[in-house]
């Protein structure tokens, strides 16, 4: 039960970035089958990916006090919990997907015969990809008023409006591509480091790995709650903060928000502004999960936020990365896919 090429590719690639000094032939992976045939081997990503948070959780739980661990992998629930509000039942009720599973997120062919990835999957999103083509929401009028316009006119009409869509580029195009170029520069985790303060020491732990490391989770979707949820299990105290005037995607919401508490916060009323400021300055994380520069521009800068709390760590989720000529574009998941296209084996039964 040992790591496959693909597997041990992504979690060396990830362990490389972040410091982690467990070997790959130390982790075992069931090599479940997912009933699956499709060219991106989505699971053994998802093997690698899940072995990496394994990895280091064990790690830093045994830098702070608590016995080794071994960590082991099933393939088909690594898959499975990157998607996991797909499966999500309340009462016996399908929580569905809302706005995600609708006409005006798809692929679409433009008039210059290029592909196009949209997400329309809130509100303002939808109706300014609709107002763009002057279309109702259904396929077939999207289909028919989107092969009127050339990519490259979408694409830069959409920068401008704050509107999400993203060419769908083969490995070479992406490769070639001056945004491409800027990330395959990168590393896959980029860290920096600025300052060095020490004020905070967190204690030996007694029962979980992140037990006593305070975490205030300021994402919407899936990856950023993803992330702060996996913190929570092995036991952060995760403060979930969330805008009750920006629309949610209640499915991905409900799977995400187990053992976080939660607090709603209005950024555009200055007494919810102090109150996350209070909360800054006793955080050891801050995971932001929205656009590119919206915590500068709210007044949080990386010298405001280092006055407030010179010890807290700020992740932020971005769809195309910190560096490059796309850095302050706004996108999902999904759009990135469609451009970042490795160049993989042929399709395998997954």
């Amino acid at each position: 039960m040992t790591m496959n090429a693909h597997q041990r590719q992504i979690y060396g690639s990830i362990a490389a970035a972040t410091g982690i000094a467990t070997p790959s032939e130390d982790v075992r992976v069931e090599q479940s089958p997912t009933f699956l045939k499709e060219p991106m081997q989505i699971a053994d990503f998802a093997a690698g990916v899940v072995a990496a948070l394994g990895t280091s959780v064990a790690e830093l739980g045994q830098a702070r006090g608590l016995p080794e661990q071994d960590v082991f992998v099933d393939r088909r629930h690594a898959l499975l919990t990157l998607n996991n509000w797909q499966y999500h039942y309340m009462n016996g009720i399908h929580i569905v997907g809302g706005e995600i599973t609708v006409p005006v997120n798809g692929i679409y062919e433009t008039r210059d015969g290029r592909w196009m990835c949209f997400n329309g999957a809130y509100p303002h999103l939808r109706d300014g990809i609709l107002k763009y083509f002057d279309a109702p929401h259904d396929q077939e009028a999207l289909i028919e008023r989107i092969a009127r316009h050339d990519a490259a006119k979408i694409e830069a009409d959409f920068e401008t409006l704050g509107l999400c869509a993203a060419p769908v580029c083969t490995p070479d195009e992406w490769l070639a591509h001056p945004h491409g170029q800027a990330m395959a520069a990168e590393p896959i985790v980029l860290s920096n480091r600025f300052g060095d303060a020490k004020e905070r020491v967190l204690p030996e732990a007694r029962h979980r790995p992140l037990e006593g490391v305070r975490v205030l989770d300021v994402t919407h979707v899936i990856a950023g709650p993803w992330s702060t949820r996996v913190l929570a299990d092995h036991g952060a105290d995760v403060i979930s903060v969330r805008n009750p005037t920006f629309p949610f995607l209640y499915a991905a919401i409900f799977e995400e928000s187990y053992g976080k508490k939660q607090i709603l916060l209005d950024f555009a009323m200055e007494r919810s502004k102090a109150r996350f400021t209070e909360l800054l300055k006793g955080a050891d994380v801050l995971v932001w999960g929205y656009g590119p520069g919206s915590l500068e521009r709210l007044g949080f800068t990386r010298q405001v936020l280092m006055a407030l709390n010179p010890n807290l760590v700020v992740t932020r989720v971005s769809a195309y990365g910190p560096e490059g000529p796309w850095a302050e574009r706004k996108g999902w998941e999904q759009l990135a896919q469609s451009c970042f296209r490795p160049r993989l084996p042929d399709c395998v039964c997954c």
